[in-house]
């Protein structure tokens, strides 16, 4: 028989019972465009996440205190790092920037100013005069959590940031109450991501609140992930080291990062800052960890990566059951068809001629419900990312995974019932009633 013939007949056979061939194809539908969703849906999310990590900055090195220390090892006070570290850390080549981070974790934020700054601030009447100007909290929306760091306004070049709004603070104003937020909390407390000059509260513990004026405004680093995952990002509310090491009353940072110049060796430099900061304390290297900061990026987007693998398995367990129905409506179809199989075999037609035919009708059946699939995985994706604000990314290498597919399933689940209606008798097959 003709292979065009073939292709005619068995699409004319599948257009007699359109509503049973739509639902054969349904289990198939589901299963691809389950895949095509997962798929699509987790590439943007991937991709949006990687651009916002990426945005920390290439080429630096986060400098804190390793935790994971052998059981015969303790951390002593005279370990941990202070601000004279820095000079030592300027010490290996290639560095280019360095900064201290001491994060007094989660606060709450507020618009406007609850108190009046801290009497040791007098010597800025600018500063005063602002907070008394300023001590409204329209446009505040109650109490935000943002996290509330020290950091030196190199900080701000190692992590590439320019401000939105505004400026960032000197080393001349270290002790300063001033204040650089991003701007998704801006718009939060404010309703505008300019908030330069204006006041906001931040609580450091039930009898202590601090009022800060913003200088300036920043991109949030993490507003992908933000808007994909509700909320699962950070607000930032920067201030200088300085304060922050009269609110935290200790000498002692939390960690450095530190900015390379291009070409230079990550991981020699790294040893060499531990290998110092081991001398400076006169300690071991072992209990300092100075780490890419691209590696907690890939090690994230790893994790993503195997979530989305595992949930598109899952999702593709749906293909095995569509492949079931469709061996199931195959041998419906040869036990409808018996009388006009005996008759073709009457007519001189060979056992692979029938073979055939049937096997070309599942796969015909398989490919259409995997264009539908891929159609409807594709439409729903899109959907899903206007909840999710992650443009979604359909790969060709998804499309050509879910037509070779559907191809396989069809001549998997399509060989049993074509080889039994080739097998048929046709005498017993022209006596079927």
């Amino acid at each position: 028989m003709n292979i065009n013939e073939t292709i005619k007949t068995s699409l004319k056979n599948i257009w007699k019972s359109k509503l049973r061939t739509l639902l054969t194809m349904l289990g198939i539908i589901i299963g691809i465009g389950s895949v095509i969703l997962i798929t699509s849906v987790g590439n943007g999310v991937k991709h949006a996440v990687e651009q916002d990590l990426n945005k920390m900055g290439m080429n630096v090195i986060q400098v804190q205190m390793n935790m994971n220390l052998p059981p015969n090892e303790n951390m002593n006070q005279t370990d941990l790092m202070t601000m004279h570290d820095g000079q030592v850390i300027k010490q290996v080549e290639g560095v280019l920037y360095v900064s201290p981070l001491l994060s007094y974790g989660q606060v709450s934020v507020q618009a406007g100013s609850g108190v009046n700054v801290a009497s040791s601030e007098s010597e800025n009447g600018g500063e005063r005069g602002a907070s008394s100007s300023m001590g409204d909290s329209s446009g505040g929306m109650g109490g935000i959590y943002a996290n509330f760091q020290g950091v030196e306004q190199s900080y701000f070049a190692i992590q590439s940031t320019v401000p939105e709004y505004g400026r960032f603070y000197n080393k001349y104003e270290n002790k300063k109450n001033f204040a650089v937020i991003d701007d998704m909390l801006a718009t939060q407390l404010f309703g505008t991501p300019n908030a330069v000059g204006k006041m906001i509260s931040v609580t450091l513990n039930s009898n202590n609140l601090a009022t800060f004026l913003v200088i300036g405004v920043i991109p949030n680093p993490y507003a992908n992930i933000i808007k994909i995952f509700k909320g699962g990002g950070q607000y930032f509310v920067d201030i200088p080291i300085g304060k922050m090491l009269q609110y935290k009353w200790q000498p002692n940072v939390d960690s450095y990062y530190v900015k390379l110049a291009p070409n230079t060796d990550i991981g020699q430099a790294g040893s060499q800052i531990s290998q110092l900061l081991a001398k400076s304390h006169r300690t071991t290297s072992d209990k300092y960890s100075a780490q890419p900061t691209a590696q907690n990026a890939s090690s994230f987007v790893g994790m993503l990566n195997k979530i989305t693998a595992f949930v598109g398995f899952v999702a593709a367990i749906s293909l095995f059951v569509g492949g079931i129905g469709v061996m199931n409506i195959m041998l419906v179809t040869v036990t409808e068809r018996t009388r006009e199989i005996g008759i073709r075999k009457a007519i001189g037609a060979k056992n692979s001629d029938i073979l055939f035919q049937f096997l070309i009708e599942a796969v015909i059946i398989t490919i259409i419900g995997g264009i539908l699939g891929i159609i409807f995985g594709y439409f729903g994706s899109v959907f899903v990312a206007k909840l999710t604000h992650a443009p979604p990314l359909l790969s060709i290498n998804a499309i050509i995974f879910a037509f070779v597919t559907s191809t396989v399933i069809g001549i998997v689940f399509g060989v049993y019932p074509a080889r039994k209606a080739s097998k048929l008798n046709p005498i017993d097959a022209l006596r079927y009633e």
